[in-house]
């Protein structure tokens, strides 16, 4: 009988027993963590599950992946399920349902299906009875609107009651649909009773991994009797119910206030400042305008303009699958396309509705309503509220619908449209091209597909001869199955030719994607693309006429003109689009731009008068367009003061950087809140260009930039920030830490600040200081976010806690999935596991969103050497040369296939890479270090020197390779160099680990024997639980003259080896005394655990051989000195061993 296990969870509720299998599927879905105490079955002794055998290597084999549980299937008797009521389901829903404003089960009608939901945010730690922590729902009563004027408490953790026939939109992309039956046979006996045949939906999110389906990750297992937590449930319930209602009122109210303060203002007037100014007289040309413009915006007919309301947030959301409809859902799709081709930013608002809609209704390969629906998201991203929140659901459904972007005009423009916006625009530009290269392989096909059909091979006509010839008497099987295989073939074509000249239409679609793909290329700055692309666009709008010529073409082609510097044709195409597009926000917002360059004031502003008729069509994008704009003719206007109103709503609604660089060349100016707004966009300005200088290893310069924009706005967070990243990455951890401890005293709310704190104390080695603030975030805001999770793997990473740090990143990413850096920092742990194809999973995901991150290319290029280094080394090398061919100058990938040449043995090819290395005009680290580790082992000392200093004056800050300089040269004998180097260490970071130790040392070897007291003391005080610090307090004691410095020093030295009994030099120390004392068994001892350690130590192979030839141990003395002169060739006491070694014998 196999063994079973009672296991104890955190909440310190037993479960069990269970089999090991069991356990390790429980470890698996982050049910456990492998810190949970274990008891096997029925009587064991209580213990860690990490110190049981069988236990803790399962977890080792899951982490490496040698074992994957999550393809396995498991039986419903042993699914570890959330703890659920069903018979208090009524109750619990009668009970929540008048804060949730929805019906409670009594008064649905007996005949609907309703389906308990789960809104779980993977990151909620709200106590280990997390089952049972329900919070309310802001959802509505059968509401299907993706739009909110304004926006309440938007939780994803959240428990409501959904009738499926009324299933609301407003579904949060975290959502799971659990079944919470306790029984779940006896249950669906009753419901078949009750209500016939029943179906339950699971929703089954495209970027979880099919063991992350199965469960919620973030709950933890619980099986107990269900009349012993019911009470508890209810409990709870009533607990958490009015500190809930009153959260969300505060929360409300607060959401309301900002708000408020963002949208127009009732009296649709200008700031204060500008009253006077607006009441006085137009000019007359002003005028005339104002009467063309308004001619332009009135509509020849009822367009359906809906210019009253407020601008609406869209309200991203991942789409709940209902009930098959297919008749609905067409239905749906069709009204969705008539709202989506009026092209308005409310009608899209609307076309989402419907998109979504008809994909709830049929969301079996319904790729033309989901991509439809990812084309509307990606295009009103800027609108919405919570953008963080926004992009992590679209890459959701980007990765669902993911194959399909080569034949998909919606889904490939939607994913590209997404990443323009996200700025990672070669991403992007790499779908459109995909798509053109798919493309021009459709029409390859379509040519041959027509010309079967011209040579009669293919056609209806074929079809209809065939299906005659089949229903022909005597026609025997053999014949009739060719004559099926032929007809299968050639509708098979058929369809494919359809499908074909679908994906090639020249629609409006096309001229669209033609728009984004000028617009990707010119952020890209590839020109050459850019204008044939433009070429091609102005070339159809000519052909196709304005009626048939979509917006974007327009807006997109004025863009570029303005960036070739073809002003007038960009101004006349867009006087072109206003004859058909003249109640449209955005062309005129981007008209303005070419009357800011004329620097017209009164045309400016009769230009935002005609918008604001328009009610910017209702988007707070459009919107905060507006504001920027007003705030710049402010400005022109000299009035500081309604320029700083203006502005700074535009930048709560929609942060630009362009507009942050507009700002600094304000004059200063105005009342204190004025001047203290400009001064910290010209700050900001000069960040920017700090970085500049920081990429181009400019550290002085830098530093003195980031220097101005402190004195310059000392309140500024960002600019401070900033300094205290310069100071880290230039080593001065010292003064980093002080400058985040200062700025989180007065910012303690601000997430950037504290991860920022966290993060220097782990580059710094201060990982005390980073549990404890890991800590304090846990009663924070921060401690429900990505980020936390993030450098809490970061930490876990660093402190050594690989099984931890896994965990973290992968939930890290689950709640934010377009983090490259996570997915890159997985790659590097499952890498050095060996654990080949995760770590390509990995690097693939991160190279998707960074296709350009040369890091990323170096991680996969070192997967592939490593796993064929043996076998194909060229693989890895070829992989890097193709990457260099667009990337000649790169000083990263030259000294990657470098390294790598060198360590396949051709030497011929590693120096022709070395040169071209040393010829760059940018040198880097990264070849540096392999440069320094390639002297080292051909034991060049001076190169191995030279190429360190070289490294570190691209990378001062880099004190682990400063620090590994002392240590290489205090090893080489060079004393006064290894001083300088830990000194200068010492310098930056008091604390660093061993650098006491390492200064001791140097001070013994030149008979300092003060100074060493006082650094061994300095060790002991920093790095108290190590033995660093009390061996060299008991080797100064041997220096000392002072008596009893033997009891001293042995003192010591047993204080070190409690601290760690494996410690080579702690145990030769203790072996040196007893053989001096002449306790020579005890010294044979410690000799011999020393040995076991450091079996290449040739000194210590002399002292064992020594002790045994005084033991008398003739034979084993003899094999000891043969290994000393074996490690050691040149050793100067040669010939006196030689000589024992003759007299033993």
């Amino acid at each position: 009988m196999s063994t079973k296990y009672r296991v104890k969870l955190k909440n310190e509720r037993i479960v069990g027993p269970f089999p090991i299998e069991k356990i390790g599927e429980m470890f698996f879905k982050k049910i456990i963590d492998g810190s949970e105490e274990c008891q096997v079955f029925p009587d064991g002794k209580w213990e860690p599950i990490e110190t049981v055998s069988e236990l803790s290597k399962l977890i080792v084999k899951i982490i490496s992946q040698e074992i994957n549980l999550g393809q396995q299937d498991v039986k419903e008797s042993e699914t570890v399920i959330n703890l659920s009521i069903a018979a208090a389901h009524k109750e619990l829903t009668a009970k929540m349902a008048h804060y949730r404003d929805e019906p409670s089960v009594q008064e649905e009608d007996e005949t609907e299906e309703n389906v308990l939901e789960t809104k779980i945010k993977s990151g909620d730690k709200t106590g280990p009875f997390n089952e049972f922590n329900y919070k309310k729902s802001s959802g509505e009563k059968e509401s299907n609107s993706s739009t909110k004027s304004n926006p309440s408490n938007s939780s994803d953790d959240k428990t409501v009651i959904i009738n499926k026939k009324l299933a609301t939109t407003k579904t949060a992309d975290a959502t799971r649909i659990v079944d919470l039956n306790y029984n779940p046979k006896e249950f669906f006996a009753k419901t078949m009773e009750k209500n016939g045949p029943a179906k339950i939906e699971i929703l089954e999110e495209a970027e979880k991994t099919p063991e992350e389906e199965k469960i919620n990750t973030r709950e933890e297992t619980k099986v107990a009797n269900v009349k012993e937590l019911l009470p508890e449930l209810h409990r709870e319930v009533e607990l958490t119910e009015q500190e809930v209602e009153e959260e969300k009122k505060q929360q409300e109210e607060q959401e309301k206030k900002e708000l408020n303060a963002l949208l127009p203002p009732s009296n649709e007037g200008a700031p204060k400042g500008d009253k006077k100014k607006q009441k006085g007289i137009r000019p007359i040309a002003a005028i005339a305008f104002l009467a063309i413009f308004i001619v332009l915006l009135v509509p020849d007919e009822d367009t359906g303009i809906k210019t009253e309301g407020e601008p609406q947030y869209v309200e991203v959301s991942y789409p709940v699958a209902l009930e098959i409809n297919k008749i609905k859902s067409e239905e749906q799709y069709q009204s969705g396309v008539v709202e989506y081709q009026k092209g308005r930013y409310y009608n899209k608002l609307e076309a989402i509705n419907y998109f979504q809609s008809s994909w709830q209704y049929n969301n079996e390969n319904n790729y033309k309503a989901i991509g439809k629906l990812l084309l509307c998201y990606a295009e009103l991203f800027r609108d919405a509220q919570d953008r963080d929140v926004a992009a992590s659901t679209i890459y959701k459904i980007i990765k669902l619908v993911k194959g399909q972007a080569l034949v998909d005009r919606d889904i490939a423009l939607g994913s590209a449209i997404f990443f323009y916006h996200m700025k990672k625009y070669q991403t992007a530009f790499n779908i459109m091209e995909n798509f053109d290269t798919h493309r021009i392989g459709v029409l390859k096909k379509i040519r041959d597909l027509e010309k079967e059909a011209e040579d009669g091979l293919i056609g209806e006509s074929q079809l209809a001869a065939i299906d005659q010839q089949l229903k022909e008497e005597g026609l025997d099987e053999k014949e009739a199955v060719a004559l099926s295989q032929k007809r299968d073939e050639i509708a098979k074509k058929l369809i494919e030719l359809a499908d074909a000249k679908k994906i090639n239409e020249n629609t409006v679609a096309t001229f669209k994607k033609g728009a984004y793909h000028l617009l990707i290329a010119l952020e890209l700055g590839r020109l050459d693309r850019a204008r044939e692309i433009a070429a091609k666009l102005d070339q159809g709008r000519q052909a196709a006429g304005v009626d048939a010529v979509p917006l974007e073409v327009y807006l997109g082609l004025a863009k570029f003109y303005r960036y070739d510097e073809k002003f007038e044709e960009g101004r006349a195409l867009l006087v072109e689009a206003s004859k058909k597009y003249k109640d449209f926000a955005i062309v005129w917002l981007d008209f303005a731009e070419y009357i800011l360059r004329e620097g017209n004031k009164e045309k400016l502003e009769t230009l935002l008068s005609g918008i604001k008729i328009i009610n910017y069509e209702r988007s707070p994008y459009y919107y905060s367009r507006y504001l920027e704009y007003s705030g710049i003719l402010m400005a022109m206007k000299g009035n500081n003061e309604g320029a700083v109103q203006y502005l700074q709503k535009s930048l709560k609604i929609n942060p630009s950087d362009d507009l942050i660089s507009k700002l600094a060349a304000i004059d200063i100016g105005g009342s204190k809140a004025v001047q203290e707004f400009l001064l910290e966009t010209k700050a900001r300005d000069l960040v920017r260009k700090s970085k500049e200088m920081m990429e181009m290893l400019e550290w002085e310069k830098a530093m003195m930039l980031a220097i101005e924009a402190v004195d310059l706005c000392p309140k500024d967070i960002d600019a401070r920030l900033h300094m205290a990243k310069l100071q880290a990455k230039r080593g001065y951890f010292v003064e980093s830490i002080e400058t985040l401890q200062k700025l989180f005293s007065e910012y303690s709310a601000s997430d950037n600040v504290r991860y920022t704190l966290i993060d220097t104390y782990i580059d710094a080695h201060q990982y005390d200081d980073a549990q404890k603030s890991l800590n304090q975030a846990g009663e924070s805001k921060f401690f429900n976010t990505a980020r936390y999770v993030s450098i809490s793997a970061k930490y876990q990473e660093a402190t050594g806690n690989i099984v931890a740090a896994v965990r973290n990143y992968r939930e890290a990413l689950y709640r934010d999935p377009l983090n490259e850096q996570d997915y890159y920092s997985l790659a590097r742990i499952y890498l050095k596991q060996r654990a080949y194809d995760m770590a390509k999973i990995m690097l693939g995901n991160a190279l998707e969103l960074d296709p350009q991150n040369i890091d990323f290319h170096l991680l996969y290029a070192r997967i592939l050497f490593d796993k064929e280094k043996y076998d194909a080394p060229e693989v890895a090398i070829g992989y890097l040369r193709n990457l260099l061919e667009s990337n000649p100058e790169n000083p990263k990938l030259i000294g990657e296939i470098g390294k790598y040449y060198y360590q396949s043995g051709q030497m011929n090819e590693f120096e022709e890479y070395k040169k071209k290395f040393e010829n760059l005009p940018k040198k880097d680290e990264e070849f540096y270090r392999f440069l320094v580790y390639a002297t080292k082992l051909e034991e060049k000392t001076d190169e191995a020197i030279k190429y360190y200093d070289m490294l570190l004056k691209i990378s001062p800050g880099d004190l682990e390779m400063r620090f590994e300089l002392g240590e290489f040269c205090f090893s080489q004998g060079r004393t006064e160099d290894a001083e300088l180097a830990f000194s200068e260490v010492k310098k930056r970071l008091p604390e660093y680990p061993l650098i006491y130790y390492y200064l001791a040392k140097i001070a013994l070897q030149k008979g300092d024997v003060k100074k060493a007291h006082e650094m061994a003391d300095m060790e002991i005080k920093i790095n108290p639980s190590k033995e660093h610090g009390y061996y060299v307090k008991a080797m100064a004691y041997l220096a000392d003259t002072v008596e009893e410095r033997y009891t001293m020093a042995m003192r010591r030295l047993e204080e070190a080896v409690a601290r760690n009994g494996n410690s080579p030099e702690v145990l030769i120390a203790l072996g040196d005394m007893k053989y001096g004392q002449n306790y020579l068994d005890e010294a044979r001892e410690y000799y011999v655990r020393a040995h076991k350690h450091n079996q290449e130590n040739p000194e210590l192979s002399r002292k064992l051989g020594m002790v045994y030839k005084d033991i008398g141990q003739g034979e084993i003395a003899i094999n000891y000195f043969q290994v000393y002169l074996t490690l050691f060739p040149s050793a100067p006491d040669r010939p006196q061993i030689e000589l024992l070694i003759k007299n033993l014998k």
